[in-house]
């Protein structure tokens, strides 16, 4: 499973944006996979995403989310747990698996129980918080101007990259592998061809490297689709090189390429924050997913295709969240989509 963050679906990046992505899309398709024009996120922020998708229920159901703490490090702590104690990572061990992760930027986020954890080396969240609150940012941002930014895409190059080599490897026992890769999510660092693009006028003085709308960046819309444009082009190229090798090393692999949440862009249009990417290649299993997939119900459909489990999968419903688990609001998405 390769977790691309803030990956936009396809409609949003044509209508919204002005950006054709049908050439990724028919080259996931003609590797194989069913790309769903209707896939949708429960939660516009990774750690809710993800620990509703790994625990196959909404977070709200999640024992230990049911009483969050009060304050907001409290609160991702709490959430990062939930990921770190997920039931379906000790469902695939009881089955034989090996659990193997490539690590992103926001560590919390990712399962750091695995048996193996494949760590790209870059800076993490908290040391870009901390560098971003300190003078460190600047002083690093006047004599190595994109540094902390381009580190993010040495990050993301450096994940896809264990997945090949993972994908590589010849071992008896089957391997459940999750990468998660801070792309094409702000900040946009490099432009099409890989050269360094400049950061946001504000980085590092009134805006972080992963604020995602574009008003709190400083950027008209025109600008910051001509800087996703680039950045997608550049992360199409290395995921779709991944992904091929991927199919080529292991034909028999179930292969999943989805984002956590849409771009996020406007704060004015929050439905576009639940339409996100969702590609699947099934070998031996046809109809896997239905079309309008969500993400808490990702791994009931996995597991009723290859494990013969009877899930029932979970109705849609979506959660709006300006911050993280005490004010989450329900968004009829369903309705306006």
């Amino acid at each position: 499973m390769l977790i691309l963050d803030g990956y936009p679906r396809a409609d949003t990046l044509a209508d919204d944006l002005g950006i054709d992505n049908s050439g990724f899309v028919s080259e996931l398709e003609s590797a194989g996979f069913f790309v769903d024009d209707a896939s949708r996120a429960n939660y516009m922020k990774t750690w809710l995403s993800v620990a509703s998708m790994l625990h196959l229920r909404f977070v709200d159901e999640i024992p230990m989310l049911q009483e969050p703490l009060q304050n907001p490090a409290g609160q991702h702590r709490l959430a990062g747990r939930a990921i770190q104690q997920a039931p379906f990572a000790d469902a695939l061990r009881e089955r034989g698996y090996e659990i193997v992760t490539s690590t992103s930027s926001f560590t919390e986020t990712d399962l750091l129980t695995a048996d193996r954890v494949l760590d790209p080396g870059q800076p993490t969240n908290f040391e870009n918080h901390v560098m971003e609150t300190t003078m460190v940012a600047r002083i690093v941002e006047t004599v190595a101007p994109g540094l902390l930014a381009r580190l993010q895409v040495d990050q993301a190059v450096e994940g896809l990259d264990h997945l090949r080599s993972v994908a590589r490897e010849r071992s008896t026992q089957p391997i459940f592998m999750l990468t998660h890769i801070e792309a094409p999510h702000t900040p946009f660092a490099v432009d099409a061809a890989g050269d360094p693009a400049p950061m946001p006028d504000c980085y590092p003085i009134s805006c972080s490297a992963f604020d995602h709308y574009f008003s709190v960046l400083g950027m008209t819309r025109d600008e910051y689709s001509e800087r996703l444009a680039g950045y997608l082009a550049y992360t199409n190229r290395h995921v779709l090189d991944a992904v091929a090798e991927v199919v080529r090393e292991r034909p028999d692999a179930v292969v999943i390429v989805l984002s956590d949440h849409g771009s996020r862009y406007d704060e004015d249009d929050p439905q576009e924050h639940f339409r996100n990417l969702f590609a699947a290649r099934t070998p031996g299993a046809a109809d896997v997913f239905p079309p309008g997939t969500h993400l808490v119900n990702v791994f009931r459909h996995l597991s009723n295709a290859y494990f013969d489990t009877d899930f029932e999968p979970m109705p849609y419903q979506a959660w709006f969240s300006d911050g993280l688990l005490l004010d989450l609001a329900a968004v009829d998405v369903a309705a306006a989509d």
